[in-house]
């Protein structure tokens, strides 16, 4: 083989040489990218799940609220409504008396 050729045939190894690292590096970049996608994925799973967790407990809460407020509603409402307890005029002079509000001479 002339020896010029040998020169061209050892330059062509050695670039297809640095070309083959070449895309050894950037496999393993591909690599690393694909773990990084999916450690991507899994932390976006959980945040998923996470706002779907926060999603459910705002609405318990809403509808517990809702519930709640609507029992208070209701207990205001027959307070309302109810008549008022009636008690003879006996009964009432009697309590007055046994309360001391009502009594004479015992001014401060």
């Amino acid at each position: 083989m002339a020896p010029g050729k040998k020169a061209e045939l050892d330059a062509t190894l050695e670039n297809l040489r640095d070309e083959v690292n070449k895309i050894g590096v950037v496999e393993r970049s591909m690599e690393d990218l694909k773990e990084s996608v999916m450690e991507i994925r899994n932390q976006m799973s959980v945040m998923e799940r996470l706002e779907k967790r926060l999603d459910e407990t705002e609405e318990t809460r809403k509808r517990e609220f809702a519930t709640l407020f609507q029992a208070t509603l209701q207990s205001h409402m027959e307070e309302e409504i109810s008549p008022p307890i009636r008690r003879s005029g006996k009964q009432i002079a009697s309590e007055e008396e046994g309360s001391g509000l009502f009594r004479g001479g015992t001014s401060g």
